[in-house]
């Protein structure tokens, strides 16, 4: 439902969500026709690139809850889905976060949104098996995750400390 007065623009694949001198975020999958925009399963990769845009540095790819189906979508259709943060879709589902996907977006470490005590079971056991060795964040266990960038380094803080 769009906020009385807010423009709403549904972005297509490639689409430029965002360009702020350092900080774009470009829509890498589509919103399929008639979906309402609050369900809408859709991911973007938001880049840190030099403020001339002539290199980017950083990534953090934002999956939202995109299925199986989207993964091997963007998997096939973009040449570049690599980000050294990953945030995990369907909030860890079993179905999340294949093994191909994985490979395409090679990162460093992961951030799981997922509800304490959550009677899905999620994040499920598979999912953490295919994103192990790599650090992952889960806001069940750490709390709320922030992580910041230089588009060298990157900075973990959490609402509460690693259980």
């Amino acid at each position: 439902m769009p906020v009385v007065g807010l423009p709403v623009s549904v972005g297509v694949t490639g689409h430029q969500l965002i360009d702020q001198g350092v900080l774009l975020a470009d829509r890498l999958a589509p919103i399929p026709e008639g979906q309402d925009l609050g369900l809408a399963c859709a991911a973007a990769q938001v880049p840190l690139r030099a403020a001339d845009h002539s290199q980017e540095e950083a990534a953090f790819l934002l999956t939202r809850d995109i299925g199986p189906e989207s993964e091997a979508s963007l998997v096939s259709n973009h040449a570049d889905l690599r980000a050294p943060v990953l945030k995990v879709a369907h909030h860890g589902s079993r179905a999340s976060t294949s093994t191909a996907f994985l490979v395409a977006v090679a990162p460093l470490t992961a951030v799981i949104s997922v509800g304490e005590d959550n009677t899905y079971g999620l994040p499920a056991s598979e999912t953490l098996d295919r994103l192990a060795p790599r650090p992952v964040f889960r806001t069940d266990l750490n709390g709320d995750v922030e992580m910041s960038t230089d588009g060298r380094r990157l900075w973990v803080r959490m609402g509460r400390s690693r259980e």
